[in-house]
């Protein structure tokens, strides 16, 4: 993935959201743009942007089920350049373990 890569090099870190590289990332105090893919990752990606509100997940098209331009710069938008806004602020503060 190309711009997977574009992006991770400027973003914080970008994920599909493993159980080792989101722990790493919590405990680390990185903020991740999640792009779960496959297996457990869906559940990983829910835990850390839905119950621990400490990620964002990129959402998915409901016609294709693909990730969408847009979606992914919404995500690394909020992480990246609204990070002292809502939701951006509340995410970094639940970073604090």
């Amino acid at each position: 993935m190309a711009w997977e890569k574009r992006i991770c090099h400027r973003c914080k870190y970008t994920d599909q959201c493993g159980f080792s590289s989101v722990t790493e990332a919590v405990i680390s105090d990185r903020q991740l743009v999640l792009l779960p893919l496959k297996g457990d990752q869906f559940l990983n990606s829910k835990l850390a942007a839905g119950d621990l509100k400490a990620e964002v997940e990129v959402n998915r098209r409901d016609h294709d089920g693909h990730f969408g331009t847009e979606d992914i710069f919404k995500a690394v938008k909020t992480v990246m350049v609204d990070a002292n806004e809502e939701p951006g602020a509340s995410i970094r503060a639940n970073q604090k373990w």
